[in-house]
């Protein structure tokens, strides 16, 4: 369940990137067309930078990287693609929103586009937040476990690994520290029960042997009385 609904949000999050890629690169390319327009606004070129960081570096990353390069995939690598796509696109959407709020008449195609790019780019961000959530768990999870589960996530090896999904991953370490707690409890409470027979054993020596002491030396008065 949890697999599916990484998977639908990457598809989503690929999808609104291209929406977002074309709208913005058609609006650049309107402004360039027609000289008599001022510059291209640099947030719309800023949009189209992200689209591409997105499609080229976040999304590939964010999805062969955990099965298919697990070499170079790490939780705190995970944390910091994700913080910075998602830095871009509210940067991108909310300097959008600002060069269309500074406009006096907004009408036409192009205006159009240019309001469709900013929604597109808010949506892309709210996206992108959503996911950004795996990866703080991962690392949350990941330092309240075993070193040994440690260890493996961070050399992104261990048995299951490949394939697995975060949510997945989080799980076989409670498990696995879960497991760890068990045996450390039942080991404290064998040895504790050793302990206790161990001293019980002592004290029932030491009670037969001043037990055989007195009658020895009963044994001895009863001789000396005799003589």
């Amino acid at each position: 369940m949890y697999h599916d609904l990484t998977l639908y949000l990457r598809i989503a999050q690929a999808v609104f990137a291209l929406i977002a890629l074309g709208l913005n690169a058609s609006l650049i390319s309107f402004f360039s067309t027609h000289t008599a327009l001022p510059p291209t606004p640099s947030a719309y070129i800023f949009l189209v930078f992200t689209s591409t960081f997105t499609l080229l570096l976040s999304l590939p990353y964010a999805i062969f990287a955990p099965t298919n390069f697990r070499q170079v995939f790490t939780p705190y690598s995970s944390l910091a693609i994700e913080s910075i796509t998602n830095i871009f696109w509210f940067a991108a959407f909310v300097s959008g929103a600002v060069w269309l709020g500074h406009l006096s008449t907004c009408i036409g195609t192009v205006c159009h586009s240019a309001r469709a790019g900013v929604v597109i780019a808010a949506l892309e961000w709210s996206l992108w937040c959503i996911t950004l959530s795996l990866p703080i768990r991962l690392v949350v999870e990941g330092r309240r476990g075993d070193p040994q589960a440690i260890e493996e996530r961070n050399a992104g090896v261990g048995r299951g690994y490949r394939g697995m999904t975060t949510v997945e991953k989080v799980k076989g370490w409670k498990l696995r520290r879960q497991a760890t707690d068990r045996a450390n409890l039942h080991g404290e409470e064998g040895g504790g029960l050793k302990e206790k027979l161990k001293r019980g054993l002592e004290t029932v020596k030491v009670r037969a042997e001043n037990v055989a002491g007195g009658w020895k030396e009963r044994s001895s008065h009863g001789s000396v009385n005799a003589v």
